[in-house]
C-alpha cells in the first residue's frame, strides 16, 4: 500500500513539474533561414527605393513605398 501511495504522489507531482524548453535544432535553423530570407528581401526593396529617391526625388515614391520605408526599422 505504501509503494502505491508513493507512486501516486510522484505521478501527481510530475504533472506539475516544469519541463525545460527544448528547442529543436532543425526548427531553429528553419527560423533563422526564414528570418534571413525576409531580411534580404527587405534590404533589396530598401535599396531599390533609395535608388529611386536618388534618381527621381522623394516625391516619386508612392504612398505604399513611403509606408514601407517608414515601417522598416532595420536599416
Amino acid at each position: 500500500m505504501k509503494k502505491y501511495f508513493i507512486r501516486l504522489i510522484d505521478s501527481i507531482r510530475k504533472l506539475f513539474d516544469r519541463k525545460p524548453q527544448r528547442t529543436d535544432i532543425r526548427l531553429a535553423a528553419y527560423r533563422d533561414y526564414e528570418y534571413n530570407r525576409r531580411r534580404a528581401k527587405n534590404r533589396a526593396e530598401v535599396d531599390r527605393l533609395l535608388d529611386k529617391i536618388s534618381r527621381y526625388g522623394k516625391e516619386s515614391l508612392t504612398k505604399n513605398e513611403r509606408k514601407f520605408l517608414n515601417n522598416t526599422h532595420e536599416f
